[in-house]
């Protein structure tokens, strides 16, 4: 597979096995900081090229790069790539390039002002790919350039097949502009990370702004920004405990609330989430620990077996383990299924580590990482929940002093034979029946609890 792809987007380059330094890959922000760039004269251009290609020696060292006292060769190469559009590259100048050892790459060779693609990575190290793909994924990924349905197919076939997640873009909707006339947008810088990327860090793609340049140089880093404690979600997991039906049963009705029927309801929720945040920490407890420790007292007891038979004791606490390995293994399977909100271990794919990245991509997707008010943005968590909070206050402010009245003749119905059921009360088993009939684990309420807990 990996051969076949590099036969259709390149020639690979020769591989060094030397195990190099310690680093980290930048090939993202380097690669968009190549990006073609609009007419300028020659002496503010190079001006211009010497601050970018510098830029991009800095990103490299914050990232961690260690180019062994080789800077000056490193940015001289650099210069020599921008906006040059060289018809080859030979092997040397690609390793002067990569400040390690190790590497693999891949050329597409420049054709007029077409092409001139380089792709470098350390084989040792999970793959990362960035840059310049000329090619959307989406007609929503354009505006004012025609449509090429056949190269973005291709394009999404490639990213399909080399099985790397398409980091989404935050900051701005685009990243390439006709700098002559800025009327044609279009999202053609990406970055595609292998899905290990996603399990072991919090990545963010930014598409910083463009000055001189047609492209939008692309920064990926690592969120570690504190967002506070998260909110209180219903696990779906917890129901299949069980201690917890009669536990929040018990509770439940050992609490007296007065008031009218909705403010009892919202106060014993309130504090029904207090209760089972510390039940789920002292008594439900991290569920795959649980399935691990349980999964090594059965493989303890087929050793065991191997050797001699089990006493009748022994037997009993197999039979004991097993059937709590299925339970906590059903409970793994609803959690990564609720976190996912898809059906497919419902329909016999259980991989765990789908479902993880799934997860993470769902919530890159759904979080809000910042807000631009006016013309300024605002990235600080706390900021940011002061912006959000103040957008619902204002939707939700009373601005009429006074509100419009309905008045003249309307036509009763009271005529109507259907009169009587249109103020009959609900029954219980017409409540029921309309809650049972939802999607469980469908988007909870503001308070975090779900149909399926009802």
């Amino acid at each position: 597979m990996k051969n076949e792809l590099v036969k259709s987007w390149g020639h690979k380059g020769a591989s060094s096995t030397k195990l190099g330094p310690k680093g980290a890959i930048w090939r993202a922000a380097a690669m968009a900081a190549t990006g073609s760039a609009s007419y300028v004269s020659g002496e503010a251009r190079n001006r211009t090229l010497l601050k970018e290609a510098k830029e991009t020696l800095q990103m490299g060292k914050l990232l961690g790069v260690n180019y062994k006292g080789n800077e000056e060769v490193v940015l001289s190469r650099i210069m020599d790539l921008e906006e040059t559009k060289k018809a080859s590259l030979s092997d040397k100048e690609i390793k002067d390039l990569w400040a390690r050892d190790r590497l693999e790459f891949m050329t597409v060779d420049a054709e007029g002002s077409a092409g001139g693609l380089l792709c470098i990575w350390d084989p040792g190290m999970f793959q990362c790919i960035g840059g310049d793909f000329n090619e959307i994924t989406n007609i929503g990924e354009r505006k004012g350039c025609s449509r090429r349905e056949r190269e973005m197919k291709e394009l999404n076939d490639f990213i399909d097949k080399s099985e790397v997640n398409d980091l989404p873009l935050l900051g701005r909707r685009y990243t390439w502009c006709n700098a002559r006339e800025g009327e044609k947008w279009s999202r053609i810088d990406r970055v595609l990370v292998d899905p290990k990327w996603l399990e072991s860090f919090n990545l963010k793609l930014w598409g910083l702004p463009r000055v001189l340049s047609d492209h939008s140089p692309l920064l990926l880093m690592e969120d570690e920004r504190d967002w506070g404690p998260r909110p209180f979600r219903f696990i779906n997991a917890w129901t299949l405990h069980s201690n917890f039906l009669p536990f929040v049963e018990k509770w439940w009705t050992e609490q007296q609330v007065e008031g009218w029927a909705g403010f009892r309801l919202f106060q014993k929720l309130k504090g029904l989430k207090i209760t089972l945040k510390q039940w789920n920490c002292e008594v439900f407890g991290n569920v795959n620990t649980k399935l691990k420790q349980v999964q090594d007292e059965l493989h303890m007891f087929d050793l065991v077996a191997e050797e001699r038979e089990l006493e009748e004791v022994e037997k009993a606490r197999r039979r004991e383990a097993r059937a709590e390995a299925c339970r906590l293994t059903r409970m793994v399977d609803w959690l990564w299924l609720q976190k996912s909100r898809l059906n497919w271990n419902l329909n016999g794919d259980k991989s765990t580590r789908y479902f993880h990245v799934t997860v993470k991509c769902r919530q890159g997707r759904n979080e809000i990482n910042s807000l631009t008010i006016g013309d300024v943005v605002i990235d600080d968590p706390c900021k940011v929940k002061q912006g959000v909070h103040a957008h619902f206050q204002k939707q939700f402010t009373e601005v009429w002093k006074c509100r419009p009245l309905l008045e003249g003749p309307f036509q009763s119905v009271r005529e109507s034979p259907y009169f009587d059921k249109l103020e009959s009360e609900f029954s219980e088993e017409e409540i029921w029946s309309a809650v049972k009939g939802c999607d469980g684990n469908r988007a909870p309420g503001p308070d975090g609890f779900n149909l399926t807990c009802f």
